[in-house]
């Protein structure tokens, strides 16, 4: 297959990828007198959010479309639903398994796992009133953009998602109009135990997880605890023929006090793939978040909840990844005009990486946090929206890039399709770190006592006149200077591009840095903006 017309690469179908709110847009500053939502008015109205997942529950009200306007004209797809079902917010739903064979596929996209469900609400649910579990966490539960539309595309179910399927999801999305495409793609917590005969399960923390533990749903009953109480009862089990628990309920206590903060279960860099492009990107909440789940299936109802009133905690980096969904949204509906690029600039260069008393955002441990726990910082959507400057990058500069990486011309080829073929021979290639991208990563080799990288930026604030200064932290081992240290602009949308010279302080270009990373960090600065690059040297 690798030589037929139109392949880029051969991926292996055979192996299933797995699946992996209330309070959170009140924490985030959508909600309230001064929040986003009211100083905005924009809830992201005419965006289309495309969830690629395990289906939806359509019949569920954080799917209502009261109020909602019909989707924009662009949109092109179709509902799998009868009409009755589908509406103004949910404008698409369409079942993509078996895309990688003939077999007919006329099942419709019903989400059986409350995967799908969960993650849409998350990203763009409507707002349901007085939504509680067992009395926690009561009040108004909606997405991160309540007035977007939704298209569900399911690439999963009980058993996974497969390749093909996903692909096919992401191709149907972008033909059907979508803006932002919301993809979380890891398994129900505790089946394997279910699987074996299990009745019950005790979720014990490694050493390196401490003191850490969340709500999460389970295919069984289920406690959580830390490690050292997990050695405790190990030790019992161990000292007695027949063990015995008593599990009792004393009710939601907050033990966590650092918020945000990173979790175990959150994903960690640098890329293996492409290690000079910064990951992760940004972090989101992820932890304990309450969003519809079906009235079957995968959390399974909770007695006493009506139908199609189900809501239940889920946690993962499948909750925090609708969240930044929903933000691209709002930031999109406001600047229609920018690309993905600029979008994901404003998000990260604008991120937090204080926590709410204003001191560093710290891991699991209570340790503080590096770029490669949370990329650029926690999302902050105010700042999102008005980020002063963005680093954009073009059509082509991704194909410069691409070139850069060694890909054939056919490859290229296939990934920019439809516009014109190229020819890497006659591109100006760019290397791997000198894409324009918000976060900077140094290869710092041992025979190169001097590196240099290249960005530009682009004037996206309030005023056309305005002049930004420079300021820069680096750890030892190397000397750092931006030229020119001083960025002047007089209109919107202008470009200026700047160099970050890197320099051995000791001269010695064999010496090895005990430590393999150095961080630090970049700032643009006015009385009205800091635009933050997070800055990793590898050496």
């Amino acid at each position: 297959m690798k030589d037929y017309p139109g392949c880029t690469r051969i991926i292996p179908a055979n192996k299933p990828l797995q699946l992996m709110t209330t309070h959170t847009p009140h924490f985030l500053g959508l909600q309230g007198k001064n929040g986003f939502w009211r100083r905005t008015k924009n809830m992201g109205e005419g965006i289309i959010i495309g969830v690629l997942d395990s289906g939806i529950s359509p019949g569920h009200p954080s799917f209502a479309d009261k109020d909602m306007p019909p989707p924009p004209t662009k949109w092109k797809g179709h509902c799998d639903f009868n009409s009755t079902v589908c509406n103004n917010k949910l404008i698409g739903a369409k079942t993509m398994l078996k895309a990688g064979s003939d077999e007919k596929h006329h099942k419709p996209p019903i989400d059986t796992t409350g995967h799908g469900t969960h993650t849409a609400s998350t990203a763009a649910g409507t707002f349901v009133n007085n939504i509680t579990v067992l009395g926690n966490a009561m009040g108004k539960a909606s997405g991160i953009a309540p007035r977007a539309h939704l298209a569900v595309y399911k690439v999963c179910d009980e058993l996974g998602c497969q390749t093909p399927d996903v692909l096919k999801g992401f191709e149907e999305a972008v033909n059907d109009g979508c803006d932002v495409i919301s993809i979380s793609i890891a398994g129900p917590t505790g089946a394997i135990v279910r699987e074996a005969g299990g009745a019950g399960m005790i979720l014990t923390n490694t050493e390196k997880e401490w003191y850490f533990t969340q709500a999460d749903a389970h295919l069984l009953p289920a406690s959580h605890v830390s490690n050292a109480d997990g050695i405790k009862i190990k030790d019992y089990i161990r000292s007695t023929k027949e063990p015995i628990a008593t599990l009792l309920f004393k009710g939601l206590v907050h033990h966590n006090k650092f918020s945000p903060s990173i979790t175990i279960m959150s994903s960690r860099g640098p890329s293996l793939n492409a290690p000079l492009t910064l990951k992760p990107d940004i972090v989101g909440p992820g932890v304990s978040i309450l969003a519809a789940v079906p009235p079957y299936g995968m959390p399974p109802r909770i007695l006493g909840q009506e139908k199609y009133k189900s809501f239940y905690f889920m946690s993962g980096t499948s909750m925090a990844t609708p969240h930044l969904v929903g933000i691209a949204a709002l930031v999109k509906k406001v600047h229609p005009n920018w690309s993905p690029s600029a979008i994901k600039s404003a998000i990260m260069t604008t991120a937090q990486i204080t926590d709410t008393d204003g001191k560093p955002i710290v891991d699991h441990t209570q340790s503080p946090a590096n770029v490669f726990d949370m990329g650029a910082g926690h999302v902050d959507p105010n700042k999102a929206l008005d980020p002063g400057l963005v680093y954009d990058i073009d059509y082509q500069e991704y194909i410069s890039y691409l070139c850069g990486l060694g890909f054939e011309d056919a490859d290229v080829n296939n990934i920019i399709n439809p516009a014109p073929p190229v020819e890497c021979a006659k591109v100006k290639v760019i290397p791997k770190e000198q894409l324009n991208y918000p976060s900077i990563a140094v290869p710092i080799q041992r025979n190169i006592s001097t590196k240099i990288i290249y960005r530009t930026v682009t004037n996206v604030g309030k005023a056309p006149k305005v002049t930004y200064k420079a300021a820069i932290t680096l750890s030892s081992g190397m000397s750092i200077e931006v030229v020119p240290s001083t960025l002047k602009f007089t209109s919107l949308n202008e470009k200026k591009t700047f160099k970050i010279i890197f320099k051995r302080e000791d001269g010695d270009i064999a010496a090895v840095p005990t430590n393999p990373f150095g961080f630090g960090e970049l700032k643009w600065i006015t009385d009205s903006y800091s635009v933050r690059s997070p800055i990793v040297l590898f050496y």
